[in-house]
């Protein structure tokens, strides 16, 4: 569905090239004169459809404001034509209006909503998990460090199994932000703030344990991050799903 959106909202750009062509007889062989007929407002409107096509692919919670901008750009776009041109009617362009108006309500449909309002289920943007364990240090802003390992890593948190027994002070809840601290070899060690995002009991292969999701990581420790988890052989077990 969110790809069919974005597909029609670039076919909406391209319609712009394609009307000049039609109507002023321009073909491929006269491209700076077929731009130049694009007004300032068409080429708005269209980098305003580019602009919201990224978030509808990732069914980003921007697009409540990048789709009322857009709707706004085109209705604008669609009035000065309406007022002050002469190839469509005011008819066609309030209809066109609509139609567009129409479309953006997609954002409405339940599926759609559901994913805007949890991201979890943006099942296509999870960051590939690989198993390893490495020793990581756990630091809850309340009770005493913890010493744990990985049971699996992603490039963006990863999972640590914790058996929170009753006897335990202070347990590790979901929402909770902590700082984690652990090395990839020997002279990379990375240190940064955590959101517990899940609690999770054992199920199958998988031990209880907690789901982390790494914030606030500098730009070199994600790309230190990245580059040692692809370099990870892929096994064939599945882990819970870590939201970016």
């Amino acid at each position: 569905m969110l790809l069919l959106i974005a597909l029609a909202f670039l076919g909406i750009v391209i319609s712009f090239p394609v009307q000049v062509s039609l109507l002023y007889g321009h073909g491929v062989d006269e491209l700076p004169q077929l731009f130049s007929k694009i007004s300032l407002l068409n080429y708005l409107v269209a980098f305003s459809l580019l602009a919201n096509i990224p978030f509808i692919l990732r069914a980003s919670q921007w697009l409540w404001v990048t789709l009322p901008i857009a709707i706004t750009m085109v209705g604008w776009n669609n009035w000065v034509v309406a007022a002050i041109g002469h190839d469509f009617s005011q008819t066609t362009t309030w209809v066109a209006t609509g139609v567009f108006s129409a479309l953006a309500g997609f954002i409405f449909m339940p599926s759609v909503w559901s994913l805007l309002r949890e991201p979890k289920k943006r099942w296509w943007l999870q960051a590939p998990r690989k198993e390893v364990s490495l020793p990581m240090i756990l630091e809850p802003v309340r009770g005493s460090t913890i010493q744990a390992r990985t049971f699996d890593l992603s490039r963006t948190g990863a999972f640590i199994p914790l058996d929170q027994t009753p006897e335990i002070e202070y347990p590790v809840r979901a929402g909770d932000v902590i700082t984690v601290k652990f090395n990839l070899g020997a002279l990379k060690r990375i240190s940064c703030h955590a959101r517990v995002v899940r609690q999770a009991i054992s199920v199958g292969h998988y031990p209880a344990g907690i789901g982390l999701q790494f914030i606030e990581l500098k730009r070199t420790h994600e790309r230190i991050l990245r580059d040692y988890v692809e370099s990870i052989p892929e096994t064939n077990g599945r882990g819970l799903s870590l939201n970016l």
